[in-house]
């Protein structure tokens, strides 16, 4: 005659390893969701400061001279776009 409680053990090890392995799986996703959430806000730059266009050069997105009369944005490291062209640009990610 087997022991009642061999029964039970290996349901309680197999529910012991979904906990575990959840909460592990979780904490890895919570992980990466901060990494990738740094990494957006260190390169994204805020939107709602808009550039002056220099007096000369071109946007490197759509290779069209700045004009003044077109808004553009400057991001933190320092590169200068069309204000529309680098919106289609963070939409088009």
């Amino acid at each position: 005659m087997t022991h009642p409680l061999m029964y039970i053990v290996p349901i309680v090890v197999g529910v012991g390893a979904f906990i575990f392995f959840t909460i592990t799986n979780q904490r890895e996703r919570q992980n990466l969701y901060e990494a990738t959430s740094n990494r957006r806000k260190r390169y994204v730059p805020n939107l709602d400061s808009e550039y002056d266009a220099p007096s000369n050069g071109t946007c490197t997105i759509c290779l069209e001279q700045y004009d003044e009369a077109i808004n553009c944005q400057k991001v933190r490291c320092g590169h200068i776009f069309h204000h529309e062209c680098y919106l289609r640009l963070l939409e088009n990610r």
